[in-house]
């Protein structure tokens, strides 16, 4: 940044949640850090239990979503993420004279001598304690000077790897391009991301969201805020004169207004434009972009799509089929498109209102969500094997399947829906949501649908983007009802007729509708704990008609037991005795983010609400802080307030139970989950593993309590830790060539030489010698997706502070070992998935 702060930002609390921090100490640093060790610097050690991380390794828990070839283009990208063209362009034109589309260029003069130079302070004092402009220079295309050791910890908290960039200045101090050349594509697209993901959301003085806010104003006076107010630019419009027109200023101007120009219609690809209007709460602004594979649905709703996702990857064709080609000529098909992706090459037709067209394709294409929004032309799509196709193709990204609906033929479409949804729900899928379009619909389809019963009308379409939203956002989870709680009525037409029970006295069939309340009020608390929609009509099928006449705690207690077993809630039953102690359980499980399920009756004859006469099952949703009024789940009257005390506890009976529900994991029931994130036995998933390697070394931590030989960067340290956290065993000890043989001598475990997800591997791949031999390296294998090897682990140096846990993407290759016969020994037979998944799935 330019010159002095308006505002010095002095007593800000810088408060950074470092999942990962690297210590520094001593002189060691002062004017070097680099977290990967060049091998000239591999120096011998005879400290047992060592290695050195092989260089060039890349901490893998981060996916990038920018897109382009330049690095302007790839900033362009960034920016639209979080603002409009007209508010992009304005940030463009002071980047080109600030850090000049590098991410990692440095300021010069302020603390690093000449381009491409040296620091004048240690790095220690730049990467903890940077508040001061005298001395601190600023970094990065935006010249992050007064928040610098805020940002470069946000850096490594989130890519430890990454520091490597901005700790040696000679190496990477560069311009955009020929930095882009340097660090390569893949770590510049992350740090370009971090970087304005930083200014935009991280930044504590709030600036950009204060620019973001600004409307109507042109690009002239946009780009004057930005110098004025974000660049802090005192002296750009003559000291106090702000209204005059300021020399310093004007290339800004002219910087910006080329910006605009150039990438007016600049896309990511498939769309063929970016929405122009300003960000608003409801579009993606800092939301992750996706890549979405689409029939005539999403052509029909292209505009929509793009308002929410204006950097993503929109490829549609109108009649596409998952395994056949659409309406434009050359189309392939779903699979056959998705193929391309993966590949990151090739060249696919995509539709839009300016007709079909061809669109090359590169390796930005393919976003870390992808959305399967086939199926409506539903030939191949309800074919299991193709969605197994669809999910090995994305690899470790998150799937998003839009579940179909046709009113010209609804069994395909209900067909199709219901697979994907029992996809999602297999625990083994555990990177696979729903968009549930089918249901969002089915209930009011005139509204949403034109006449042909299949394309959405202009509300239909803002339907459609909106469900992607708030699925790959998290804002609302998998769910598809609206508000804070659902509303499930004995009326509706999607239940009301469904048979539920043995014929009445009359010999009238009994329906949902007539005798469902308890069904329907265990699916609505069901839905707010497991964030998945649970439907009353889905739990008939699955429990009969168990809840009818039941008005004993215990048998409904085992019911609801049943169905959280079903869709991965928890229950407990909780009796109690008179009216009093029934307020006060009833108090402590809601204050603790329980929800109940209870039914009562008050008599024939007579009315009691929310309870009736001859019995009536509700649901207990949550308690306000009066610690009285509560939200309760009625399937006749609808959800409402009542008193805990006044209407709730007299019905009730002096010696009873309810049931206490609330989500997976012990997660509030109100946390809307959307699914229970569950370790699979085929491995983690990245975002679970990063979450493994932040929990140790982060904080709060037990790792300490482990008796780790060499602090938390050493493989042996976190091999050690993982295996006594998850698996129960004691630690057999040994160098990293040897505590996978040493662990299974001791404990009988099996042993190979094949990688297998949850195996403790050992290998001798290091230079440092221990007893004459290599003292090797051992970390967690996590994931195996063909030679693509993922693993957990942690790496000593000798020359420097080592890495802590990250993620590792390694060739089968790597895994050797030539002092024991078996490089791996597997933890599978004794882990422990129930701790794993605390920590994986939080």
């Amino acid at each position: 940044m330019i010159t002095k702060f308006i505002k010095k930002y002095f007593g800000l609390a810088f408060t950074l949640a470092v999942g990962a921090l690297i210590i520094f100490q001593g002189s060691a640093f002062a004017d070097e850090y680099s977290p990967i060790i060049p091998e000239e610097q591999i120096k011998e050690n005879s400290q047992t239990d060592v290695n050195l991380v092989a260089p060039n390794c890349v901490s893998g828990g981060y996916y990038s979503s920018i897109c382009g070839k330049t690095a302007k283009e790839k900033y362009w990208s960034a920016l639209r993420k979080y603002f409009n063209e007209v508010q992009a362009a304005a940030i463009m034109g002071n980047l080109a004279h600030e850090g000049d589309f590098g991410p990692t260029r440095w300021e010069i003069g302020q603390n690093v001598t000449g381009d491409g130079g040296t620091f004048k302070i240690s790095w220690s004092r730049l990467f903890n304690n940077c508040i001061d402009t005298s001395d601190c220079a600023g970094v990065g295309s935006f010249g992050l000077t007064y928040f610098l050791s805020p940002y470069l910890q946000y850096v490594n908290s989130q890519d430890p790897s990454l520091l490597r960039y901005f700790s040696n200045p000679s190496s990477y101090s560069y311009d955009g391009e020929a930095a882009l050349k340097k660090i390569g594509e893949a770590d510049f697209d992350k740090l370009v991301e971090l970087e304005v993901k930083f200014v935009a959301e991280e930044d504590p003085s709030g600036k950009a969201d204060e620019f973001r806010q600004i409307q109507s104003s042109s690009l002239e006076e946009l780009t004057d805020w930005w110098t004025i107010n974000y660049e802090n630019c005192l002296t750009c419009c003559g000291g106090s004169d702000e209204e005059k027109v300021c020399s310093a200023i004007e290339p800004r101007r002219q910087s910006a207004k080329k910006a605009l120009e150039e990438f007016k219609n600049f896309s990511c690809g498939g769309s063929t434009s970016v929405s122009a209007t300003p960000v608003s709460s409801g579009s993606s602004g800092g939301a992750t972009d996706i890549t979405l594979i689409g029939d005539s649905i999403s052509v029909i709703s292209e505009k929509a799509l793009e308002e929410k996702f204006p950097t993503s990857f929109l490829n549609k064709v109108g009649s596409r089929h998952p395994t056949s080609k659409g309406s434009c000529p050359s189309d392939e098909g779903g699979l056959a498109i998705l193929e391309k992706l993966a590949n990151g090459s090739g060249v696919i037709v995509n539709q839009s209102a300016d007709g079909c067209g061809f669109v090359s394709v590169s390796s930005g294409n393919l976003k870390n969500n992808v959305v399967w929004a086939l199926g409506t032309n539903s030939i191949g799509a309800h074919e299991p094997s193709t969605i197994e196709k669809v999910i090995n193709l994305i690899g470790n990204r998150r799937l998003f399947l839009v579940t179909p609906y046709n009113g010209d033929n609804m069994t395909d479409a209900d067909t199709t829906a219901e697979l994907y949804r029992s996809i999602a729900n297999n625990p083994k899928n555990s990177n696979v949501f729903i968009v549930d379009w089918n249901q969002a619909v089915r209930n009011n389809p005139s509204a949403y649908l034109s006449g042909d019963q299949i394309h959405p009308t202009a509300e239909g379409s803002q339907l459609f983007a909106q469900l992607i939203f708030d699925a790959v956002s998290g804002t609302k989870g998998c769910t598809t009802y609206t508000g804070e709680y659902p509303e499930y009525k004995l009326d509706d037409p999607r239940w009301t007729s469904v048979n539920y029970g043995a014929p009445d006295e009359d010999g009238n069939p009994r329906t949902i509708g007539s005798s469902g309340c308890g069904v329907m009020s265990m699916a609505m608390l069901t839905t707010v704990a497991t964030g998945q929609d649970v439907f009353p009509d889905k739990l008939r099928n699955f429990l009969g008609s168990g809840y009818y006449n039941l008005t004993s705690g215990t048998g409904m207690v085992e019911l609801d037991k049943k169905v959280c077993e079903e869709y991965g809630c928890e229950v407990e039953r909780v009796d109690y005795e008179g009216h009093a102690e029934f307020v006060e359980k009833a108090k402590d499980y809601l204050s603790r983010g329980y929800m109940l399920h209870t039914s009562a009756a008050c008599g024939e004859g007579n009315t009691c609400p929310p309870f009736s006469g001859g019995g009536h099952y509700i649901g207990i949703f949550s308690i306000k802080d009066d610690g009285d009024t509560v939200m309760v789940a009625d399937s006749t009257r609808g959800n409402k307030e009542y008193s805990l005390k006044k209407d709730i506890a007299p019905v009730m009976d002096a010696k009873y139970a309810f049931s206490a529900i609330r989500g997976p994991g012990g997660s509030g029931s109100c946390a809307n989950l959307c699914k229970a994130p569950q370790v699979s036995s085929d491995g983690l998933t990245e975002e679970q593993a990063r979450k493994i390697a932040l929990y140790y070394n982060g904080g709060n931590t037990d790792a300490e309590q482990y008796d780790l030989p060499h602090g938390k960067n050493n493989c042996v340290s976190f091999s050690k830790w993982f295996v006594m956290k998850f698996t129960g065993l004691s630690w057999a000890g040994g160098h990293g060539r040897d505590v996978a043989h040493t662990l299974a001598g001791t404990y009988g475990l099996p042993q190979g030489t094949e990688p297998r997800p949850y195996a403790l591997f050992s290998t001798t791949t290091s230079s440092i010698m221990c007893d004459g031999y290599s003292c090797g390296h051992t970390g967690i294998v996590v994931a195996v997706n063909g030679n693509d090897v993922t693993t957990l682990e942690a790496s000593y140096s000798s020359t420097g502070p080592g890495i802590p846990a990250h993620i590792e993407h390694r060739d089968v290759s790597y895994f050797k070992n030539d002092l024991w016969q078996n490089t791996f020994t597997y933890l599978d037979s004794v882990l422990d998935k129930t701790e794993l998944e605390k920590i994986a799935g939080r």
